[in-house]
């Protein structure tokens, strides 16, 4: 039997980590202007860890994660979708995540600060009380997803059918109204 490959309390400056590389657990880690694009975290387990200016492009991300956040992070076509469904508390702040990846999942009171998520798919997923503050929602997709109080009230570009959604105690700013009626097919004059 092999012993566990753990990382504790370590930061990583400017690594370049391949699949072959990635540990199988990382408590209180930090990850500064490293590269993890193209990726496979495999079955990886990530508690409390910070990823800061990172390249995750394309990353594909399996195990479970924490208490973690993405700070200023390119992460476009990263495919959370392998996501343990337990995982919790992860904030993305300033971090391109155009078409990536989100479903099936349970991401409860995550937050997404001014992110952009142009294509990113979300379909099928439980984003109870997720906050997408300040982000770019333009053709992502919120599938069969529950959005019960999810906050859209400072996103902007989003497209939702409510007769596809859970959408109790919903929060929408009225400049955001048009995203909820769009699937009619009608204009809207100012």
């Amino acid at each position: 039997m092999h012993p566990a490959k753990m990382a504790n309390e370590s930061t990583f400056i400017k690594a370049v980590l391949s699949s072959a590389d990635i540990e199988e657990t990382y408590t209180e880690c930090r990850f500064d202007n490293c590269s993890l694009a193209n990726a496979d975290t495999g079955n990886t387990d990530f508690h409390n860890c910070v990823f800061s200016a990172c390249n995750m492009s394309m990353i594909k991300i399996g195990g479970s994660m924490h208490d973690v956040e993405f700070r200023n992070c390119q992460m476009t076509g990263a495919d959370f979708s392998r996501l343990n469904k337990f995982s919790s508390n992860l904030s993305f702040i300033d971090c391109n995540l155009d078409y990536a990846i989100f479903t099936h999942l349970k991401l409860h009171g995550s937050v997404f600060r001014r992110c952009r998520l142009f294509d990113a798919t979300f379909d099928e997923s439980d984003l109870t009380a997720v906050s997408f503050d300040e982000c770019n929602l333009e053709r992502t997709s919120f599938y069969h997803c529950n959005l019960e109080k999810t906050d859209f009230s400072t996103a902007c570009n989003y497209t939702i059918n409510p007769n596809d959604c859970k959408l109790k105690k919903t929060i929408f700013s009225e400049n955001g109204l048009r995203g909820l009626v769009s699937h009619l097919n009608i204009i809207i004059k100012d």
